[in-house]
């Protein structure tokens, strides 16, 4: 089940840009697994692609905002949060969070995670930022 997640959170990153309408189906999935195998670092990342669906497409902005919260503060309690807010600055930074919260609060994190980002050789999640 881990490497199912494992695609399952590449084809998310992916989706974001190419096809959007298959990001809530798979974020539910990967939701499902975990709750049913225990969770992983890919399993805060489908949390917060969940938060994105519920934004975009559920139009309830509130409750995509707890949800993305709910996996902030879960990222900042994993082991390998470094590479997991790499990957969450697309998703959760730029589509999410600045419904609720002002652009201008996000600005710090977005240079923040972009430096991170590029001292740990993630350039593809650098650029995003």
């Amino acid at each position: 089940k881990l490497n199912a997640m494992k695609f399952m959170s590449l084809l998310m990153l992916y989706a974001v840009a190419h096809k959007p309408s298959l990001m809530p189906i798979v974020s539910n999935r990967m939701i499902k697994l975990s709750f049913n195998f225990g969770f992983c670092d890919d399993s805060l990342l489908g949390l917060a692609m969940a938060a994105y669906g519920i934004v975009n497409f559920g139009n309830d902005i509130m409750a995509g905002y707890r949800v993305g919260k709910v996996a902030e503060s879960l990222i900042e309690e994993s082991q390998s949060k470094q590479t997991l807010r790499n990957r969450l600055v697309t998703v959760w930074y730029g589509h999410s969070r600045m419904f609720v919260e002002p652009i201008q609060a996000s600005r710090e994190k977005f240079i923040e995670l972009y430096n991170q980002s590029m001292l740990s050789g993630d350039l593809e999640n650098a650029l995003y930022s």
